[in-house]
């Protein structure tokens, strides 16, 4: 972390870092070894204190910042950087969020909240089309926030929130190859828009209260039919499980704990993850322990099984192997076995590569990839590489083997 990072005049950074460093003198033990002493509980207190009594002076220098809107109501509890905040409803879009406990220890990057966040996309999308997006913006109008008193510090009326997850009123249904820009993911309620169908928060450590709180109640004031909170494992206490919670909207427009239903039938021996029926989705859902970060799932009554992302990837391996195989053999049997097996694995794995990456990697850069593997034949590990490039799209080149060209990293 930074040893001093603010935006304020060099007067009034020597005036606020004596506050800080008196705050931190007063400690009664002192503080860990990687702990940042600017971003103690005590010294982010002396900063609220300053920016309370010049608000003009710091809503100017926000105005700096590269991601700075108009519309929202920044609070004076929060940093705001060039690249990072401590505020959870401004980050997102390349903007990190950033915890620290009251140390000023910065707590470690969680990534299975983020790798949740893109599985359960994929499969929402899945299910309910492209009305399913990650890190829109919700607009509310100033009654809801007077009447949840949702204000910040300095007295102003929060403005809009960015759930986790949120899916679109079925007006607003795009094709399927079609997606919504990303200055057009929000929907503006104060302005007529309907709500969203469903809303979903993934926990972090400094969000617990507010999840389960007051932005619970700001969904129901606002009509979403939806709510479902995931806990990854370990973040409302140090033992607390992989755990995912429903609520339903009431007549009284309440959220209402949706009761865990039995696991379905044909689903095998039972299980301890609890599954819920989802209205919006019109499925059973469960999140389930995984390997490292849970896997959210829905249940496939026409399949009889629990799908998401790993096991349709597998499922679609598994396919294109089989079909690709028995035409390489087939081409083999009048082009020579070992020639029909080498265009049959290359086939395979150009085939793989356009139906699991077609959504990493723009068109150019997959047609690419199958001209080299046509004529030097892909890795023979090739599919485990290609689910790999789902998760880091920009090491393509190196991950599927394919010599640099014009040294673009082709994802989208």
């Amino acid at each position: 972390m930074r040893e001093w990072q603010i935006r304020e005049t060099e007067m009034d950074t020597a005036v606020i870092r004596e506050w800080t460093q008196a705050a931190c003198q007063g400690r009664l033990r002192p503080l860990p070894p990687d702990a940042d002493p600017v971003m103690t509980r005590e010294a982010r207190a002396a900063r609220t204190a300053w920016r309370l009594q010049n608000l003009d002076e710091w809503l100017r220098g926000l105005e700096t910042l590269v991601y700075y809107d108009p519309e929202y109501a920044y609070d004076v509890v929060h940093e705001y950087e060039d690249d990072w905040t401590t505020d959870p409803d401004h980050a997102g879009d390349g903007i990190h969020f950033y915890e620290f406990d009251e140390d000023g220890v910065l707590e470690p990057t969680d990534d299975r909240r983020t790798l949740l966040e893109g599985a359960m996309l994929i499969t929402l999308r899945k299910l309910l089309g492209n009305r399913a997006e990650s890190q829109g913006r919700l607009y509310f109008g100033g009654e809801v926030a007077a009447w949840l008193k949702l204000l910040t510090r300095g007295g102003n009326q929060s403005s809009y929130v960015k759930p986790d997850l949120m899916v679109f009123p079925s007006a607003y249904a795009l094709s399927a190859d079609a997606h919504r820009d990303r200055r057009d993911c929000s929907l503006r309620l104060h302005e007529g828009a309907p709500p969203p169908e469903l809303v979903v928060e993934i926990l972090s450590v400094s969000s617990v209260v507010r999840d389960y709180g007051v932005k619970a109640q700001l969904y129901a004031a606002l009509g979403v039919a939806e709510y479902w909170v995931c806990d990854v494992g370990g973040i409302r206490g140090p033992d607390s499980p992989v755990e995912l919670s429903v609520f339903r909207l009431d007549v009284d427009r309440l959220y209402a704990a949706v009761p865990a239903t039995g696991q379905p039938n044909g689903s095998g021996a039972p299980s301890d993850s609890p599954a819920y029926w989802s209205d919006v989705c019109s499925a059973p859902v469960r999140l389930h322990p995984g390997a490292y970060e849970p896997r959210f799932q829905w249940w496939d009554a026409r399949q009889g099984r629990w799908r998401d992302t790993v096991t349709d990837a597998q499922d679609e391996r598994d396919r294109i192997q089989r079909e690709s195989r028995a035409e390489g053999l087939a081409e083999g049997l009048a082009e020579g076995r070992a020639e029909g097996v080498t265009m049959g694995e290359a086939k395979m794995a150009i085939a793989a590569l356009n139906a699991l990456l077609s959504n990493h990697l723009h068109s150019g850069y997959r047609d690419q990839i199958a001209v080299h593997w046509r004529e030097a034949g892909p890795p023979s590990d090739v599919m485990d590489r290609i689910l790999q490039v789902q998760q880091e799209p920009n090491e393509w080149r190196s991950l599927l083997e394919i010599p640099d060209g014009n040294g673009d990293t082709g994802s989208r």
